[in-house]
C-alpha cells in the first residue's frame, strides 16, 4: 500500500512584504555604511544622502539619479550615517541618528533617546543635516517709484513689506502698504494699510488665527477701516517650494469715511494664500486675497487680490510683477466699485 507524501505547507506572504522585508535587512546590514539608507513601502531601497524632509516631501542626494524627492507617506523605514536634526511632535526637536525599525518607524539614538526608543514616522514633522532654529524670520521689501517733468508731471511710489516669525507653534505676520500718486501737481492717489496677524498650530494643519488690520484710501472716502477677529485656518502645504492656507473666520469692521456716512457691522472672513515656485525654484507665482461679508446684510461686501510672479535679480534681490483689485459692493457716493493696478517693483527678500 502506497501512500503519497503530503505537499509542504509554506506559509505565504505577498510579494510586497517579501520586497520589504529583504530591503529591510539590506538596510540593517548596510547601516555601517557611509551612507543613509530609505526603504519604501513597496520594497524599494534608495541609498544616497538624506537633504531634507520638509512639507510631506523627503528629498534625497544620490549620485546615480541626482536629487530624489519621494512622499514621506510612502516610507517604510530609513537609516543615516550621521546624527541629523529632526522635529518630533511638532515641538521636540533633536538631534539623532537614525536606524531601521518595524514598518512606519524609526529608532532614534542620541541626546534624550539613547536607548534607540522606536518613533513612528508620521511623528516627524521635519528632518535636515542645519540645526532647525526654534524660530525662523522670514520677509521682502518691495519698492516703485517714477517721476517725470518738462510737459508732463508725474510722481509715483509704491512701498509693501511683509515679515513673519514661525515656531513649531506660532506664526506671527506684520505687513504694511503704502502709496502715493500725484498728476500735474495734482495728488491722485493717498492710500496706506498696515496688518498683524498671529496663528497657533494645533497640529501640523491645523491652527487658530486672529487678525488685525488698518487701512486709509482718501480717494475711495475712507478716513479709517478697522477689521478686528478671529477664525480658524488649514495649512494644506508649508516649504520653501509651496505655501497653500485657507481661513475662515468672524470679524468686526469699522469704517469710518470722510464724508460718507461711517458703518460698523459684524462680518464673516474668508482668506487664501498661496505660492509656489516655478522652472527649478528660479520664479515664484503668489496669489492671496481676502473677503469680507457682512452678517444679516449683503450690502456691506469688500475684497481685496494680489497675483504676480517674482523673479529673481542678483542674491536676494528680486523683480515683481503684480496685479491687484480691490472691490466694495456699495462704494461711498461718487466713487466706483473696483480699483485696479499693475505694478512693476524691485525687492528684497530674507
Amino acid at each position: 500500500m502506497s501512500h503519497s507524501a503530503a505537499p509542504l505547507r509554506v506559509p505565504a506572504f505577498s510579494c510586497r512584504r517579501r520586497r520589504w522585508a529583504s530591503a529591510l535587512a539590506a538596510c540593517l546590514a548596510m547601516a555601517g555604511a557611509q551612507a543613509d539608507e530609505v526603504v519604501l513601502r513597496n520594497g524599494d531601497l534608495i541609498t544616497g544622502q538624506i537633504d531634507r524632509l520638509d512639507g510631506g516631501k523627503l528629498t534625497i542626494r544620490t549620485d546615480y539619479a541626482g536629487r530624489i524627492a519621494i512622499a514621506w507617506k510612502e516610507v517604510a523605514t530609513l537609516s543615516t550615517d550621521r546624527p541629523v536634526y529632526v522635529v518630533v511632535d511638532e515641538s521636540n526637536r533633536l538631534k539623532v541618528r537614525l536606524r531601521p525599525a518595524a514598518e512606519g518607524s524609526v529608532s532614534l539614538f542620541g541626546g534624550d533617546w539613547l536607548a534607540g526608543e522606536s518613533v513612528a514616522l508620521a511623528r516627524i514633522g521635519a528632518m535636515t543635516n542645519e540645526p532647525i532654529p526654534v524660530v525662523v524670520v522670514t520677509g521682502r521689501v518691495s519698492l516703485n517709484a517714477s517721476a517725470t517733468s518738462g510737459n508732463t508731471e508725474t510722481r509715483q511710489f509704491h512701498f509693501d513689506s511683509e515679515a513673519v516669525a514661525r515656531s513649531v507653534k506660532n506664526r506671527f505676520t506684520l505687513g504694511g502698504v503704502v502709496e502715493r500718486a500725484r498728476d500735474g501737481g495734482v495728488e491722485t492717489k493717498r492710500k496706506s494699510r498696515v496688518y498683524l496677524k498671529y496663528d497657533h498650530f494645533a497640529g501640523m494643519r491645523v491652527y487658530g488665527y486672529s487678525n488685525a488690520d488698518m487701512e486709509r484710501d482718501a480717494y475711495k472716502d475712507l478716513a479709517l477701516r478697522t477689521t478686528l477677529g478671529a477664525g480658524a485656518g488649514y495649512q494644506f502645504f508649508e516649504s520653501r517650494e509651496m505655501n497653500l492656507s485657507a481661513e475662515l473666520g468672524l470679524n468686526f469692521v469699522n469704517s469710518d469715511f470722510e464724508t460718507a456716512p461711517d458703518e460698523s457691522y459684524p462680518a464673516t472672513r474668508w482668506a487664501l494664500k498661496f505660492d509656489r515656485h516655478l522652472f527649478h525654484s528660479k520664479t515664484q507665482l503668489f496669489y492671496e486675497h481676502e473677503a469680507f461679508f457682512a452678517i444679516g446684510s449683503s450690502k456691506e461686501v469688500f475684497v481685496r487680490a494680489t497675483t504676480g510672479l517674482r523673479f529673481p535679480l542678483i542674491e536676494r534681490l528680486n523683480a515683481t510683477a503684480q496685479y491687484g483689485v480691490e472691490w466694495d459692493k456699495i462704494p461711498a457716493p461718487d466713487r466706483v466699485s473696483t480699483d485696479r493696478s499693475a505694478l512693476l517693483t524691485i525687492g528684497y527678500h530674507w
